[in-house]
This record gives C-alpha cells, sequence and structure tokens, in this order.
C-alpha cells in the first residue's frame, strides 16, 4: 500500500498551547530544549530520554519508534517543538476524537490513512515484547481479530467506531496511561520535568556535528571562520526565538529587509529535509553557498 509522507497535524500549535496553558508549554519547550540536538528530538533521544524518564523504565524500542512516528507528523525523521507540543497536548488535553486519531497515526505506519492487519499485528508485538500475561495476549488478540473481521484494513470511522466501545483494550488503554504519567511529571516542581540530556550522548552527537560541518566546509570549499560565524548566528537565532528553533518565523525575523515572498523562498530552500526548521547544517549550507558558492551551487539552491 503506498504510504504518503504529507503532514498529518491534527491540532496547530496554537490551540496546544491555549489548552494546556503558560506554565505546561513551558515545562514541555523546556524538556525537549534539554533533550533535543540542533534544534530538533531524534528516535534515539526520544525513546531514552523521553519516554525511558517518563515510564520510569526501558521501553520497547519498536514500541517507541511506533510513537516517535505518530509525534512525527511530516515524516521529517525528526520532532520538531512544534510537533512534541501539539502530540503531548493531544495527550493531555485533547477530545477522545483527537486521542483517537493520534493512536491511529501511530499506527498507520505507512501514512495511508488505512490500517492493515500487519501493521496492527506489528504494534501488538512492540506492545507485548515478550513481557505480557496471557490475559493481556489474549485481549490483544481478540482486538485484532475484531478489528480486521470485516476487511484486510481498516479505515479511521471503523477504528474509531470500535475503539469507542473498547476503551478498556490493551491496544487503547496505553494512551492514558501515558496521559496519567505526564500529568504527574508536569505537575511536579522540576522545571523541565526529568527530561534530563545524557552527556555521552550529546557529546557524541557534537562531534557528529562537527565533522558534517567539516564536510560542509569541504564540499563548499568555504572558510572556516566563515562556518563559525554562521553557527554562531544561528545559535542566536535559536536562543531568542519562541520555541528555541529556526523555524520560519525566526527567519523572516532575522531577514526583515528582505522581501517576504523571496524570504519565503530561501527559507523552503534551506529546509532541505522538509521539518520546518533548520538544522545548523542547513543553515550553513544555505547561507555558505548564498555568500561564497559558486554560479553552480547557487543554480542548485535555487532548483
Amino acid at each position: 500500500m503506498g504510504g504518503s509522507a504529507s503532514s498529518r497535524s491534527i491540532i496547530d500549535i496554537e490551540v496546544a498551547t491555549a489548552r494546556l496553558g503558560y506554565a505546561e508549554t513551558s515545562k514541555i519547550e523546556e524538556g525537549f530544549a534539554r533533550l533535543a540536538v540542533g534544534g530538533v528530538l531524534r528516535r534515539a533521544d526520544f525513546r531514552t530520554g523521553f519516554l525511558n524518564s517518563i515510564a520510569g523504565a526501558p521501553v520497547p524500542e519498536a514500541f517507541a519508534s511506533a510513537l516517535f512516528d505518530g509525534f512525527d507528523t511530516t515524516a521529517s525523521g525528526r520532532i520538531t517543538v512544534k510537533e512534541f507540543v501539539c502530540a503531548l497536548a493531544i495527550i493531555r488535553k485533547g477530545t477522545p476524537e483527537e486521542r483517537l486519531r493520534l493512536l491511529f497515526s501511530v499506527y498507520d505506519a505507512d501514512r495511508d490513512k488505512r490500517l492493515s492487519e500487519r501493521e496492527l499485528r506489528e504494534f501488538v508485538k512492540a506492545l507485548l515484547d515478550g513481557r505480557a500475561g496471557a490475559t493481556r495476549e489474549k485481549a490483544l488478540d481478540d482486538a485484532l481479530k475484531a478489528l480486521t473481521a470485516k476487511g484486510a484494513t481498516v479505515g479511521f470511522e471503523s477504528f474509531a467506531q470500535w475503539a469507542q466501545r473498547n476503551m478498556d483494550s490493551p491496544l487503547i488503554d496505553w494512551v492514558f496511561d501515558i496521559e496519567q504519567k505526564l500529568e504527574s511529571e508536569l505537575k511536579g516542581d522540576t522545571p523541565a520535568c526529568r527530561m534530563l540530556p545524557f552527556e555521552a550522548r550529546i557529546s557524541r552527537e557534537a562531534r557528529e556535528e562537527e565533522q558534517d560541518l567539516a564536510s560542509l566546509r569541504q564540499g563548499l570549499k568555504i572558510e572556516a571562520a566563515l562556518v563559525s560565524d554562521l553557527r554562531s548566528a544561528w545559535r542566536g537565532i535559536v536562543e531568542t526565538s519562541k520555541f528555541g528553533v529556526v523555524d520560519a518565523r525566526a527567519f523572516f525575523l532575522e531577514f526583515q529587509t528582505v522581501p517576504r515572498e523571496l524570504a519565503e523562498r530561501l527559507f523552503q530552500a534551506f529546509d532541505t529535509s522538509g521539518s520546518g526548521t533548520l538544522s545548523p547544517q542547513e543553515w550553513i549550507r544555505g547561507l555558505g553557498v548564498c555568500l561564497g558558492g559558486g554560479h553552480a551551487e547557487r543554480a542548485e539552491l535555487c532548483c
């Protein structure tokens, strides 16, 4: 079945922050900033830094990966702060339909808006992870049989109808378990919950970033001093931007003298990952080409 990488946002950031309120939104953003590298949250850090911290124990990798994909609405392979806040707002204070849509997106691995038996079985396997008892295994097996009884795939409406009748099913109730643990964390006194960085891993990420920047210098044939200046500028924007990332809003504020249409085209050209935010590598590559690139590099950037 053919998947789609198009955005599947359930609520926007304005709705999410209004529901959470200033205090909870701030805690979530601070927790995200502690774990993010280059303004985005990667798959491994989502599991080890966020889920394991909230659960208080290691979370199965397959389960964490599926949940990561549900948060990653643009299929970029990275979670932005907006995606993170919106997903947690749904878990914390979403309507029943919004929560079910989030569940559906977690299960819909190929993003074709249909749940196949294979996708459901893969998630059930992740939930069990060899540690569930016979009662839970039977409940999950019953859920699979009920959902696939009328066909090989299930759309959202059919899934929602089944879910509303079976809210205590282990295929559904895990999200409420996360909600309860998240509520406990966000009501604590720790400014950024327990989402703390893992120094060794951050050091590894920093080394990888340095290697990427060295490759950029060589590929674009630009001086190390320019790369350093551009990285400092990127960090300055991150520190002053509303969400701690270089998103379109922060980019436009930085280049206020540039005509808006041109600024929009530049941002889209720089954002090679399509994540809606610029990593330091994307920022340096884009501006490095503009400032010191040859005719061929500039032409490629504008294509």
